[in-house]
């Protein structure tokens, strides 16, 4: 009869086995292939942010497509995989063992790729699509830095009932409130609200954070969601929020779910009085949205309630004072742009609005001048502007601003020959690509559909665009060339 082995024997085959495991995982994991793209994008992370859009190096991976944007779910995903975990482990346990490992996980570095790859996946729209579920997770789990790259990405591709599915659970599994904002916001694109979403946005109206319950407010509103819950929420918000900005958002889902003035005027005009009596100045004297203040917040947003209201007499003339009053204290011209649309809705003098829409396209800044140029088309819809100023429009500098300059010349005068010049220039990306880009080819493809026949000058430059990897460029691309 043969003798059992003993249990320090079987004990030590399950170490070896266990061992071997473990080496063998480890092997495996060290030799995985390195991303083809990581050195371009190790390289586009050491530029400025600015330059970035127009370098070879992203375009080359825009250009690839498909198979682009499976090497960029790699990147996003590469600092929860486990193979970062596993040997983040082993770097842990024995310090030496980077020394050995070749690429070995740098963790800043996979952060700055993911930022590009954010970016990449921005020019790309909804060509990005299949990177959606790595993009909300790496949401869901990242950190403020990660936020606002994967957000921009995501809205890009375009929200639909496929990423509300992926966000709602990330949320309800408590996201970091750095997250659940721009997460929330996004529910609001896809209407109907489902009764997942209801449940999620009403309970979010208690939430901790001011600006979770902000956003949930704002999404609310969008989706026009009213039941007696949701309007007790947003009663209790509008006169005990803890930032008067979220005051105001109540104030305006109110507005928009009962379209009950007193409910909302004389509360309104009751917090931004206030706001003037202790106002001294802007505390943001930056460029962009990211310099708007508290108060600022608090003031935009009830311009453009007051003037969704559409008030008139006595109450339009005081709100349009408070406006003025506001932005002759504030100084800043890019408080005074956003406010501009509401302030014309309320009675505002168009010269006055010319003047605000020029000084924004002769500051240094892009963003400001860009913002001038579309404030020009919407002061366009409502007031004749003399040639000489869209005409200065058509000669700036700013791609941008000569772009919507060539859509209102082309609606005052229908004159293709002035403008197809500045229209088929604009459509070189490689010359023109920037953050901006995107929306300004979107404005010159809807310029020449709306120009007909009149755009076959501009027939080469668009059969180039059918190849685009962007299914939206392509399909408007389609669309003028169909009807010629």
């Amino acid at each position: 009869m043969k003798a059992r082995p003993s249990k320090w024997k079987s004990a030590s085959i399950v170490i070896i086995l266990a061992l071997g495991l473990i080496g063998g995982t480890i092997l495996y994991l060290v030799r995985q292939p390195v991303n083809p793209i990581h050195p371009a994008l190790d390289r586009l992370a050491a530029m400025e942010l600015s330059k970035r859009w127009a370098d070879p190096d992203l375009l080359k991976i825009r250009a690839m497509g498909e198979q682009g944007v499976e090497y960029l779910r790699r990147v996003i995903r590469e600092k929860e995989s486990v193979r970062t975990r596993v040997l983040l482990w082993v770097g842990g346990k024995w310090t030496e063992a980077p020394k050995y490992i070749p690429n070995y996980p740098d963790l800043k570095k996979m952060d700055e790729r993911r930022w590009v790859a954010c970016q990449v996946i921005q020019t790309l729209g909804p060509a990005g699509r299949r990177a959606m579920a790595e993009l909300v997770t790496a949401m869901e789990k990242g950190d403020i830095s990660t936020v606002n790259g994967v957000s921009m990405a995501l809205n890009a591709i375009g929200v639909d009932t496929d990423m509300v599915k992926l966000l709602l659970p990330a949320l309800e599994r408590g996201a970091p409130e750095s997250s659940q904002s721009q997460m929330i916001w996004m529910l609001a694109r896809v209407k109907p609200a489902t009764e997942r979403t209801v449940k999620y946005l009403t309970s979010a109206l208690k939430h901790k954070s001011a600006y979770v319950q902000q956003a949930a407010v704002s999404s609310i509103s969008t989706l026009k969601i009213s039941n007696p819950e949701v309007l007790a929420g947003l009663k209790r918000l509008q006169s005990e929020g803890t930032l008067n900005s979220l005051r105001v958002e109540a104030s305006s889902a109110l507005w928009e779910l009962n379209k009950n003035r007193e409910e909302v005027l004389g509360a309104t005009v009751a917090l931004i009085e206030g706001e003037l009596r202790t106002y001294k100045g802007a505390s943001w004297h930056g460029s962009g949205g990211a310099g708007v203040d508290e108060v600022e917040e608090t003031i935009c947003g009830t311009g453009d309630l007051w003037a969704r209201m559409k008030l008139e007499g006595a109450d339009q003339e005081r709100a349009l004072k408070l406006l003025n009053d506001f932005c002759r204290k504030s100084q800043r011209i890019f408080i005074r742009m956003i406010l501009l649309p509401s302030m014309m809705d309320l009675g505002l003098d168009m010269g006055e609005g010319l003047a605000v829409c020029r000084e924004g396209m002769s500051a240094p800044e892009d963003y400001y001048r860009i913002q001038g140029a579309k404030l020009m088309v919407q002061l366009s819809d409502r007031a004749t502007i003399e040639e000489k100023y869209v005409d200065e429009m058509l000669e700036n500098s700013e791609v941008g601003v000569r772009v919507y300059g060539a859509k209102v010349h082309w609606k005052m005068h229908r004159d293709a020959a002035k403008v197809l010049p500045v229209l088929i220039d604009a459509l070189d990306r490689k010359k023109y690509q920037s953050y901006y880009y995107p929306e300004i080819q979107g404005t010159v493809l809807t310029t020449l559909k709306d120009m007909g026949p009149e755009a076959a000058p501009a027939r080469k430059q668009l059969e180039e665009l059918r190849t685009d990897p962007n299914p939206e460029v392509v399909k408007m691309v389609n669309e003028i060339l169909t009807e010629r």
